[in-house]
This record gives structure tokens, C-alpha cells and sequence, in this order.
């Protein structure tokens, strides 16, 4: 058995795939497996894989046809023979310490975090996501909470898994999601975790390409995170009763609050389309709670915006919204 089964999913990242790989084969730590899932790539990702594979014994390839992240890392994950699972996504890379951080802690810890690096598409950093140094050896709902504000709830690599757990428990990606699914595998893990290392290095480099996340927004954005936050309150809710904690419901008023202000902000869309759209997302049935609430969720806003936002008015709220970009550009001038 080799200590560590490193899963890559592989799709239309041909200009970063090679500085991904090298950057594993480069680790100080060299007892591991290289799992790359060729996704049905349409470019030439599946062809530079193979020729890695063809130079050294420690990388797997798979090519498969496309179904999406989830299924490739299921795919992997069948595969891995690996002590522990660690992630990557194909267009990021790791700094060569990445493992051996991750195998530091003892191998009796259930779960271990480092932090990451983040860098923009010309290779700069940005931001760094550290972590605050510390062992967790009773997992509360506070320390769930504290995990979704450091972000580190909501993704899967810059982690080590205990791949035996993740066998016997069966525990895989669930593939009818296309948002939160990383957050709902780590949930579901979590559920059988007793101990969590967080570790402040930032051996992890995560790239920003463009808008990041903003692409992923689209007139079912909100069902879909509503969806994914349903499972994962459910999964959470298993073990820990944390849907009643208002701190815990924050995250998910976060996702109306993004998504008004993203359609507010989206200059691809005009005046109908924008109150449509807003009408769709402050007419669900789930915000009520939020908006009896408003004063708390959105804190950080002034008392007239939390007003109009809490009528529920798509023609008010952008009518207020035109009004302030109006008066922001007399004050430029």
C-alpha cells in the first residue's frame, strides 16, 4: 500500500495540466500514486497525461467520457489504494512540501487542513487563506461554523482524507450536484471524524482565473445552492443539531444576499430583466426566515437598503440601485 493516492479530475486545462503534474512529481515525499481522470477532455489533456504516465510507474490514467467533476473523482477514489486521499484540481498546483504537510500530523487524526495560496492568472499571489494552527480533538458546531467562515468547509483539496473511512463508509461525490458538492463530501466525512489538524502552511496554490465563481451564477443559481445546502444541513444535522444556529443560517442568507447583489451589478442584463430575475429569487419560499431576520443577516448594510430589500420589491430594489449609481457617478465628476 502506498501512503498517499492523489486524485486529479482532468478536463480543457491543457495549458495548465503539465505545470499541475510536475508540480506533484516535484513533492519531497515520493511514496504516492497519481490518479489522473481524463473526463472525455475535447483537447489534448488525455495525450499529455499518458505521455506522463509512460515515464513514470506511479501515475494511473483513466480516460472515461464526460460526466463531470464528481464522477471523475468517484472514479478516482474507486481506484485509490492509498493509506490517505488527497485532492488537486487540474489547474492549480502544489507547492513540493504539499504532502509531506499533510502526512506530519499523526496518522491517527481524521482530518488534516493546510492553507492556500491563492495567485491570479499571471502567476501573482493575491491572497493567502491561512489557518489558524490548532487540534481539534471535540468537533463542535462551533467548530463547523468556523470552518464555513474560514472556507475551509467548501473544498476538498489543501485536505487529507483517511481513505479507509472513505471505503467503508462509502462516502463519494454526489454527482446530481453541480454547486456545493465539495462542502457536502466534506460534511458527510466529517460525520465520521473524530480529530481535525489545521495546519498554517500555505503548500496548496489556487488559481483565479477571470470572474471565479461569478460564472457559475445563472437564473437557477439559487436553486441549486438551496438544493446543495438542504443536503448539507442534512448531513450535518445528523450528528450535530446546527440548522437552528443563527451564525450556521448566515451562510445560507449569504447566498441570496450575493446573488441580488450580483444581478444588481450584472451590466449583460437591464432593467425588466433584472427586477425578473430578483423577483424570482425574493419570492422563494425560503427567505421569508431571512427577511424576518434581515436586521441580523445583513448587519453590515444600512437600514434603508435592508429596508427595501426585505419588500420584496424587484422594481424598487433596482429603481434604488439606479438611484445610487447615479449619484456615485455625480460624485466622480
Amino acid at each position: 500500500m502506498v501512503s498517499v493516492s492523489i486524485i486529479i479530475p482532468v478536463y480543457n486545462v491543457e495549458k495548465y495540466i503539465k505545470r499541475c503534474i510536475e508540480s506533484v512529481l516535484a513533492q519531497t515525499m515520493k511514496d504516492f500514486e497519481l490518479i489522473l481522470i481524463d473526463d472525455g477532455s475535447p483537447d489534448k489533456c488525455g495525450k499529455i497525461c499518458d505521455e506522463y504516465a509512460k515515464c513514470d510507474s506511479r501515475i494511473c490514467v483513466i480516460h472515461k467520457k464526460n460526466e463531470g467533476v464528481s464522477v471523475a473523482r468517484n472514479t478516482g477514489l474507486d481506484l485509490a489504494n492509498g493509506k490517505f486521499v488527497v485532492f488537486l484540481d487540474s489547474d492549480d498546483e502544489v507547492k513540493s512540501d504539499y504532502i509531506e504537510t499533510l502526512l506530519q500530523a499523526d496518522e491517527d487524526i481524521d482530518l488534516v487542513v493546510c492553507g492556500i495560496e491563492k495567485r491570479n492568472m499571471e502567476w501573482k499571489p493575491i491572497a493567502n487563506t491561512k489557518v489558524l494552527s490548532r487540534t481539534v480533538e471535540a468537533i463542535t458546531v462551533q467548530e463547523i461554523i468556523k470552518m464555513d467562515q474560514e472556507k475551509t468547509l467548501s473544498y476538498v483539496w489543501a485536505k487529507r482524507f483517511k481513505n479507509e473511512v472513505l471505503q467503508s463508509k462509502k462516502i463519494r461525490f454526489n454527482s446530481d450536484l453541480s454547486l456545493g458538492e465539495d462542502t457536502l463530501f466534506v460534511a458527510d466525512y466529517l460525520y465520521h471524524c473524530d480529530s481535525i489538524r489545521f495546519l498554517e502552511n500555505e503548500s496548496y496554490i489556487y488559481y483565479e482565473y477571470g470572474s471565479g465563481t461569478l460564472s457559475s451564477v445563472d437564473e437557477n443559481y439559487v436553486e441549486k445552492l438551496e438544493k446543495a445546502n438542504r443536503l448539507i444541513d442534512e448531513s450535518l444535522e445528523k450528528r450535530w443539531k446546527i440548522t437552528d444556529n443563527p451564525e450556521w443560517k448566515k451562510r445560507m442568507w449569504s447566498v441570496y444576499h450575493y446573488t441580488i447583489f450580483y444581478t444588481l451589478k450584472l451590466s449583460e442584463i437591464r432593467g425588466w430583466e433584472k427586477i425578473k430575475r430578483l423577483h424570482k429569487i425574493l419570492k422563494r419560499k425560503p427567505i421569508e426566515e431571512y427577511l424576518q431576520n434581515i436586521d441580523f443577516y445583513m448587519a453590515d448594510e444600512s437600514k434603508i437598503v435592508r429596508h427595501i430589500i426585505a419588500s420584496r420589491n424587484g422594481y424598487l430594489i433596482v429603481l434604488f440601485w439606479m438611484l445610487q449609481e447615479y449619484r456615485n457617478e455625480g460624485s466622480v465628476k
